[in-house]
């Protein structure tokens, strides 16, 4: 089913309301991820410190430099992606990390 474009001089209300939707749609999708992340931030500032928040982006950073996981990095940033919060699924692959380095033989 495709949708056809509505004639503006048959019914301009419908022609002016399809075309506002479209364009506030567009700007919705633009404006969304960057919303989604500042909240998402700033609750996880709220939650764990603001601190702790810098030192997991200060990780998350280093690794990026370094490059040295970027498969480890590619999953993280989809799991961000996917996530309703975002900076919250970060910590907690931030604390398993840490974990990790911590057990580690050579750690």
């Amino acid at each position: 089913m495709t949708d056809k474009p509505i004639d503006f001089f048959k019914d301009p209300e419908a022609a002016l309301q399809g075309a506002l939707e479209g364009a506030l749609e567009a700007i919705r999708d633009a404006i969304d991820p960057e919303v989604k992340l500042d909240l998402s931030r700033r609750r996880a500032c709220a939650t764990h410190g603001g601190k702790r928040v810098a030192r997991m982006e200060e990780y998350i950073a280093s690794m990026m430099v370094r490059q040295s996981s970027a498969r480890e990095l590619k999953q993280l940033g989809r799991g961000m992606r996917s996530a309703s919060d975002p900076v919250e699924y970060a910590m907690i692959w931030y604390d398993l990390h840490r974990i990790k380095r911590v057990s580690a033989p050579n750690g």
